[in-house]
């Protein structure tokens, strides 16, 4: 079905959990839209990692910015460039790259839910016995960031199913020189193992750069976060 929400044609399958908050609430996540609105500028780049139908993506290039997004599942990314073909005036605004982003360049499979499952979006590099897998190529942001010359990156948007600290930290060196502003998952990861020892130097390189730690309230508003594992968005903003 075709819809238009935020000035925005959509293609979109009410049977999606995703596509059905835009079709009828007009935007899949009313604060987070509210922060991205609010904070992106056309100055600076955009980056929407795990960007699913292309929904935050459009909504910034709308509005003005430059947008690099990376979306590893096949039959999402295929949904994001059929919403970037409607919406022509837009979509040289936008770059898409369907891969995932880690902590190192490999290939490693995609754990997805079947085509008929409600959200495509819980698809994730973690093990799991998903019905569909895939062999997705991952790039680090530094690599892709240093390729293209360096680019002012304002603000990074990362929504990976539990790989956001592994992306955190193949961005070091883009952080520590654009220190942009990080909006990522915690609600996901399993704060022992792996995570816990991830969790740990990526906080040591945002400390190191300067970082403070905020949650938003339901009109998109940063407010400082104390209980940093409690928060489901977590922004990180360098002062």
């Amino acid at each position: 079905m075709r819809a238009t929400r935020q000035g925005i044609a959509f293609e979109l399958d009410l049977g999606s959990f995703i596509d059905h908050k835009i079709f009828f609430k007009g935007a899949f996540r009313a604060h987070f839209t509210s922060f991205i609105k609010r904070t992106i500028s056309g100055k600076e780049l955009m980056l929407d990692l795990g960007s699913n139908i292309g929904f935050y993506s459009l909504v910034a290039a709308r509005r003005g910015c430059r947008v690099v997004a990376f979306e590893p599942h096949p039959r999402v990314a295929e949904q994001f460039r059929t919403n970037l073909a409607l919406n022509p005036d837009i979509a040289s605004q936008v770059c898409f790259h369907e891969r995932g982003v880690g902590r190192m360049a490999e290939t490693l499979k995609l754990h997805a839910p079947p085509a008929s499952a409600v959200n495509q979006g819980v698809a994730s590099f973690r093990a799991s016995e998903a019905a569909l897998t895939f062999e997705v190529p991952l790039v680090t942001l530094d690599s892709w960031w240093i390729q293209e010359g360096r680019p002012k990156v304002g603000l990074v948007k990362i929504d990976t199913e539990g790989f956001d600290l592994k992306v955190i930290l193949g961005a070091a060196e883009l952080i520590q020189t654009c220190r942009p502003v990080l909006a990522f998952e915690t609600e996901v990861l399993e704060f022992d193992g792996d995570d816990k020892c991830e969790w740990a130097e990526a906080r040591e390189l945002l400390r190191g750069s300067g970082y403070k730690y905020f949650w938003l309230d339901l009109y998109g508003r940063p407010h400082p976060a104390r209980d940093l594992e409690a928060v489901q968005d977590l922004v990180a903003i360098a002062q």
